[in-house]
């Protein structure tokens, strides 16, 4: 079985996910949970941002989105550079 480390990640969207759980969550292999590996769960995590950082729900939530897109797209663009450093080998 292939790691979810050496797949592409996705984030949470519909229509598996509605309301605050799209975005806040990092799939890897698919964007459809069924066929996915979790990686995070970051759905609560704006809760705990309202704890230490004085700011509106929406504004939580709209930064936990953000960061979940960051770690997608850095965690891609590192694959990305991993494939290209090491083509496969014709055998």
């Amino acid at each position: 079985m292939e790691k979810a480390i050496d797949m592409y990640w996705h984030p949470t969207s519909q229509p598996w996910f509605s309301g605050n759980d799209v975005g806040t969550g990092i799939l890897a292999g698919s964007a459809d949970p069924h066929g996915a590996i979790w990686v995070a769960d970051m759905a609560d995590m704006h809760e705990h941002l309202q704890d230490h950082q004085p700011m509106l729900e929406s504004e939580a939530h709209d930064h936990v989105v953000e960061l979940a897109a960051h770690i997608i797209e850095t965690h891609n663009a590192w694959l990305d550079a991993k494939k290209d450093a090491f083509p496969p080998t014709a055998t």
